[in-house]
């Protein structure tokens, strides 16, 4: 009877944190598939299911939008990718920093 009392509410803080993580593990799995597009949507769904609020749901945002970026700028779309890009690094500019470096070690951070 609780559940179907909640129906309808916002949902309270962290309850969209797992569906996000699913999408997240999924697009990483499509994208090493080689399913491009596929994994282009199941980034921008975790990206839906997130917000920069606290560590956890926060820096996974941020690591979301970035391999959606990546994705993005590999399938010539560099607009998009460098809007996300900027999002991340207005929220916060060490973690695209670190995370550039991260991927390519001789890639200059911005």
């Amino acid at each position: 009877a609780r559940m179907a009392a909640d129906r309808g509410k916002t949902p309270r803080y962290g309850s969209r944190f797992w569906p996000a993580v699913d999408e997240h593990l999924r697009g990483v799995r499509l994208t090493f598939e080689g399913r491009q597009e596929e994994a282009v949507a199941a980034f921008e769904k975790a990206d839906e299911h997130l917000a920069y609020v606290g560590f956890r749901d926060g820096s996974l945002k941020l690591q979301n939008r970035l391999a959606l970026a990546q994705l993005l700028r590999e399938g010539g779309m560099e607009e998009e990718a460098e809007a996300l890009e900027d999002a991340v690094r207005r929220i916060n500019p060490d973690f695209l920093r670190e995370s550039v470096r991260f991927r390519s070690p001789a890639a200059p951070a911005r």
